[in-house]
Formats: structure tokens, sequence, C-alpha cells
């Protein structure tokens, strides 16, 4: 592993919140064998309370869940059938369990306005930004980055998503039907910001910083070590000078894939995310202020501090609205499994003779 994939170790703000939202793109391209075949005639898998769940819509879902898991690459034909085989049958339940969702918040009469799609959004954008610690701008950036649009562009995709617009509707409907049960006091908050201050509201200090590094490991001979050894010290002479470009340096210097960003590689703590000689060398530095050779596993290093932000606690006040939203939908959750149990026992459920599913051990 590199040096500067194994110093990064946590997921991005902007993959930490869009994980969901990118799960639920276009299933997986079929190849061209595949889009050859005739489309199979559609078949009715159950009916609940009237309503036919078709096998085409079974398949969808697990095409969806499927690309999830190959994360956008091709899934060859044969591959796509056996997975659609195996996962059929908890998909069909999931189906079931969402219709019947469905028909009893109709029954309620709820209602979800467009105006509530786009206040769920900003909570969990909200939400996110609270966790983490960043801030509108700084997500923004990472949305350029990652996914070339602008916040107000993935804050308009994402309230448009129907399976969104689904989810706040059984979110109303069990909110009526269970009020007691899905309150949130103003205790149960406090109680779990105070059991996770120290790994979820305490934020470390952290530094940003950009390294040009001349790659040499443990299997290096050491004639070789010394030539990149010297050779950093004399681009570091380059990089010490008052108008020196650190970036360019680092861009026709360093072995590291970072080059490509003039070697800078955002923020990161004093531990758990960089090897030991580097973390200790980067916050011994001042702002600005570049370091000797530092030597690690990975070979030589020399190191630009560009930023620095201080430790900070999140405030209770200022994460409440997101705890209590969290703590909200692990409530929704449970009882959305229980409510679906209910709804069964009272729906008609007629299965075709074909495809009865198993009775249970």
């Amino acid at each position: 592993m590199t040096f500067c994939r194994m110093m990064i170790t946590g997921v991005t703000m902007v993959a930490l919140w869009t994980t969901a939202t990118q799960g639920q793109s276009s299933p997986p391209t079929p190849q061209p064998a595949e889009q050859e075949k005739a489309a199979p005639a559609d078949s009715i898998e159950v009916t609940v309370n009237g309503h036919k769940i078709m096998k085409s819509e079974v398949d969808k879902k697990c095409d969806v869940i499927v690309n999830q898991q190959a994360r956008g690459r091709p899934v060859p034909p044969e591959q796509l059938a056996q997975m659609r085989t195996r996962l059929a049958p908890q998909v069909l339940e999931s189906l079931v369990g969402l219709w019947l969702l469905d028909e009893d918040a109709t029954k309620a009469q709820i209602k979800v306005t467009d105006a509530d799609l786009v206040g769920e959004v900003e909570k969990m954008l909200q939400s996110h930004l609270s966790r983490t610690g960043s801030t509108r701008e700084e997500f923004e950036v990472q949305l350029k980055g990652q996914l070339g649009k602008s916040l107000e562009e993935f804050l308009a995709t994402r309230a448009a998503d129907p399976n969104l617009k689904q989810s706040v509707i059984h979110t109303k409907l069990l909110e009526k039907r269970y009020p007691k049960e899905t309150a949130v006091t103003v205790e149960a908050v406090k109680a779990h910001y105070e059991e996770r201050l120290e790994r979820e509201y305490s934020k470390p200090a952290t530094v940003q910083a950009s390294h040009i590094l001349i790659r040499a490991d443990e299997k290096t001979p050491q004639e070789e070590k010394d030539a990149a050894r010297k050779n950093l010290e004399t681009i570091l002479v380059e990089a010490r000078k008052p108008d020196a470009d650190f970036a360019a340096l680092a861009a026709e210097h360093s072995t590291c894939p970072s080059r490509s960003k003039g070697g800078d590689l955002g923020f990161f703590p004093r531990k758990g995310a960089m090897v030991e000689p580097f973390a200790a060398a980067a916050f011994a530095l001042k702002t600005s202020e570049i370091s000797d050779v530092v030597e690690t596993r990975f070979g030589y290093h020399i190191i630009k501090v560009t930023d620095k932000k201080e430790a900070v606690v999140v405030p209770l006040e200022d994460t409440s609205d997101a705890i209590r939203e969290q703590l909200k939908a692990t409530k929704i959750g449970e009882l959305k499994q229980s409510h679906v149990v209910e709804l069964k026992k009272a729906a008609t459920i007629t299965y075709p003779e074909s495809k009865k599913p198993e009775p249970a051990p």
C-alpha cells in the first residue's frame, strides 16, 4: 500500500452523505449479449390486498442492490441472474411491506409537499454538517470535486428522489400511528450527547499539509536510499527559497500521487491518519513552514504545513436537532418493522401456486 493511500484513512464528507443517493442510481448496464435477448414475459409474484407486485419490479430492485454492491462496475449476465435469484425472496418481502405502508398512509391521509421534501433534505444536510464539523462551503467544494455538482443542484436532485418521498411519507405515518413511541425527550438527547462526547462531538486539532516524497522502502539498497535523500535535500534548498513554488516542485519531483494536486494531502489529525514520523513532523511545524527531510517506511519527505485548525467541542445546542432526528430515525426504523408485521396479519396476500414461499422453519 502506498503512503498516500495509507495515510488518508477516513471517507470524505461527500461519501458519508451521498452513499444512499448514489446507491439509487440506475441498474447495471446490460451487456450486449443480454441486450440481444428478448425481454421475458412479466409475471405476478404476489397480490397484496388486490395490488399486484410484478417480477419486473422485483428484478429492478434487485438490480439496484447489485449495482450498489458492484459500485457501478458492469455485472456479467450470468452473475446478475444468480444475484437476482439470491436476493429475490427478501426483496419481494420488502416490496410487500412498502406497499402495505403506502396503503396505510393513504388511509391515514398522509400528505407530503415539495416544501416538506426540501425541508427534509436541509435537515439531513445540517445533521451531516453537525456530525462532521464541516461547513456548507467545505461540503460544496467536495461536491464540485467529486460529483461536479453545486450544492443547490445536489440538494434539488436529492429532494426529487421518489425514494426519499416514500420514506418521508412512511415516517409521517408512523409518527401519526405512534405519537408517544416516536417522541424524543430532551433528556434522551442530552444522554446521547454525553455518551458520545469524546468520540463524536470532540473534534481533534488538524493540520493541512503538502509534501514531496522520494520513495525508498526497506527493500531499497542503501546506495539508492542515500541518493534519494541527497536528491530531496537539494529539492529542500529550492523549496525554502523566498520565491519558491512548493506545489510546482511537488508536481515535478514527488513520487506520491498527491503530486497532481501540488502535494496537497488535505487536513488530518495528529493520530490515526498518518504514519507517526510524518504526523509528528507536520504538527511540529508552523503554518507555511517547511520541514527538514523526514524519513518514514515509505521513503523521504519534505513537508509544508499550509493551514491549521484548533481542537473544538461541538456544543450540545449546535447538534441537539441532529441528535433528535437521529434518535427519531432509530425509533421509526424499529416501529416500521413491527407495524408491517401487524399490517401483514390483516392483509390478504396471495401468491401464485408455483411461487408460494417456503414455510418458515
